[in-house]
C-alpha cells in the first residue's frame, strides 16, 4: 500500500472526527511516513510499519476523550423537523431509561471495583494477622508460655506466607479489572464511529 492510498484509507476511519482533529491525525501519519522514507525505507515498508489501520484507529480511540467523539459526533448529525418533534415527544420514555442504563452500568463498574477493594483490604488483614501473630507470639515466649508463643509464630509465618499467594491473585485481579475497563471504554468509544474494513 502507498503513502496516498493508506492516508486515504485512514482520512476515510476519520470520517467522523471533528475534521481539523482528522486532518491533525493525517498529517501526524504523514509526516511520520515522511521519516521513515528519508531514513531509506520504501513507501510500503514505511506503511507496513506502522501497523494496520484498524490498530492505528484504536490507539487514536484510546487518545480522544468520549466527551470529544460525542460532541463530534452531534455535530455532525443535523436532525430533519420530524426527528426533533419525536426527540421532544418522546422525552418522557427515553430520559428515564436512559438515566437507568446509566445507573446499571454505574452500579456494575461501582460492584467491580468494590470486590476489588474488597480483596485487597482481605489482604491487608491477612498481613496484619501474620505480623501480629509472630509479634504476639514472641512476646509469650518471653513471659515463658513456650507453647502458646510457637503456635501463634506459627500461625503468623503460616498467614505471612499465605498474604504472598493473596498479593499476587489481588494484583491480578486488578490488572484484569484495568484491562476489562479500557476495553469497555475504547467499545464505547468505538459506537461513536463507524469503522470500514481495511481493505
Amino acid at each position: 500500500m502507498t503513502k496516498t492510498e493508506f492516508l486515504e484509507k485512514l482520512k476515510n476511519q476519520l470520517s467522523t472526527f471533528d475534521e481539523s482533529e482528522a486532518e491533525n491525525w493525517l498529517k501526524y501519519y504523514g509526516e511520520m511516513l515522511d521519516d521513515r522514507i528519508e531514513e531509506g525505507q520504501s513507501e510500503e515498508e514505511a506503511v507496513n510499519s506502522l501497523g494496520s489501520i484498524d490498530a492505528i484507529i484504536d490507539e487514536i480511540l484510546q487518545q480522544t476523550p468520549i466527551t470529544r467523539l460525542a460532541k463530534a459526533k452531534l455535530n455532525r448529525k443535523t436532525l430533519r423537523g420530524w426527528e426533533i418533534a419525536l426527540f421532544i415527544i418522546g422525552f418522557p420514555l427515553w430520559f428515564p431509561l436512559l438515566i437507568s442504563a446509566f445507573a446499571v452500568v454505574l452500579s456494575v463498574y461501582v460492584s467491580i471495583w468494590s470486590v476489588i477493594i474488597s480483596l485487597w483490604a482481605a489482604f491487608a488483614s491477612v498481613v496484619a494477622c501474620g505480623f501480629s501473630g509472630i509479634v504476639v507470639g514472641i512476646g509469650f515466649i518471653i513471659t515463658g508460655k513456650l507453647s502458646s508463643g510457637f503456635a501463634l509464630i506459627g500461625a503468623g509465618l503460616t498467614l505471612s506466607g499465605f498474604s504472598i499467594f493473596l498479593f499476587f491473585g489481588c494484583k491480578a485481579a486488578s490488572y484484569g479489572i484495568i484491562w476489562l475497563t479500557k476495553k469497555i471504554v475504547l467499545s464505547i468509544k468505538n459506537s461513536f464511529i463507524k469503522k470500514e474494513a481495511a481493505k
